[in-house]
C-alpha cells in the first residue's frame, strides 16, 4: 500500500503557505483600503477648509476695511474737534477785544452822565450812547451765540438767492461805519449753500473791507460773483492795505 505521509505534509504545508499569503494580501489590501478612505475623506474636506479660508479671509478683509473707516471717521471728528476748539477761542478773543471798547465808552458815557445832572442835552445825548453802546453788544453776543451754534451743527444748505445776501451785509456794514463806504456789487447768480454760515462769511469779509482801510480813504469794496462747471466762485476786493505777504 502506498504511504501517503509526505504528500499529504507537502499539501499542508503549501496550504498554510497559501493561507498566509492570503492573510498578508488581506491585510495589506485592509491598510490600503484604510489609507484610500483617508485620502478620500481628505480631499473631501479640503474644499471645505478652502471655503472657510475664503470665508474667513473676506471676514478679515471687511474687519479690516471697518476698522479704517472707524479709524479715518474718529480722526476726522478729531480735527473737526480741535478746529471748532480753536475757531472758538479765536472769536471769543475777538469778541472780548471788540466788547472792551464799547464796555470803555458806556463807561465814560456814564460818567458824563452823572456829572451833567444839571445839562439835560448832555445827559440825553449821553443816555442815548449808552443805549447804543448797549445795542452793540448784544449784537456782538448773538454773533457769538450765532457762531457756536453754527460751528455744532450740520449745513442746512437750501436753494439762496446771494444778492439779498449781499445787500444785507453791506447795509450792516454801511450802518457800524462812519465814512461811508462805497460799494460795486455785479448781478449775482443763485447758489445751494447754508443760508446762515453764508451770510456770516460775507458779512465778515464786507465788514473787515470796511473797517480796515487808511484813515484818509473811503473804503470801497466790489464784489462778484461768477459760476461754472467747477462751482460758484465769489470774489470780494478792498482798497485797503491787504496782509503782509508773510502772514
Amino acid at each position: 500500500r502506498y504511504d501517503d505521509t509526505l504528500a499529504l505534509a507537502e499539501i499542508s504545508g503549501f496550504r498554510e503557505g497559501l493561507f498566509q499569503h492570503f492573510r498578508e494580501n488581506t491585510q495589506r489590501l485592509n491598510r490600503l483600503t484604510s489609507w484610500i478612505m483617508v485620502l478620500m475623506a481628505v480631499a473631501m474636506l479640503l474644499p471645505l477648509v478652502a471655503v472657510y479660508q475664503t470665508r474667513l479671509s473676506r471676514k478679515r478683509a471687511q474687519i479690516v476695511e471697518l476698522t479704517k473707516k472707524m479709524n479715518k471717521a474718529l480722526e476726522t471728528q478729531n480735527n473737526n474737534l480741535r478746529h471748532s476748539n480753536s475757531a472758538l477761542r479765536q472769536f471769543a478773543g475777538i469778541v472780548s477785544h471788540d466788547l472792551k471798547a464799547p464796555a470803555r465808552r458806556v463807561h465814560m458815557f456814564a460818567d458824563i452822565a452823572l456829572s451833567a445832572k444839571n445839562t439835560p442835552d448832555v445827559l440825553e445825548t449821553s443816555l442815548n450812547s449808552i443805549r447804543d453802546l448797549s445795542d452793540e453788544m448784544d449784537a456782538l453776543i448773538a454773533r457769538l451765540l450765532e457762531f457756536t451754534r453754527a460751528t455744532f451743527q450740520e449745513p442746512k444748505c437750501e436753494a439762496v438767492n446771494l444778492e439779498n445776501i449781499v445787500k444785507t451785509c453791506t447795509q450792516r456794514a454801511a450802518d457800524h461805519s462812519g465814512r461811508s463806504p462805497i460799494f460795486h456789487v455785479t448781478p449775482m447768480p443763485d447758489a445751494y449753500v447754508d443760508p446762515i454760515l453764508m451770510e456770516r462769511v460775507l458779512c465778515n469779509l464786507i465788514q473787515n473791507a470796511v473797517k480796515y482801510v487808511q484813515p484818509d480813504q473811503t473804503p470801497e469794496v466790489k464784489i462778484s460773483a461768477t459760476q461754472d462747471s467747477d462751482g460758484l466762485l465769489i470774489d470780494i476786493t478792498d482798497n485797503g492795505p491787504g496782509i503782509d505777504p508773510k502772514y
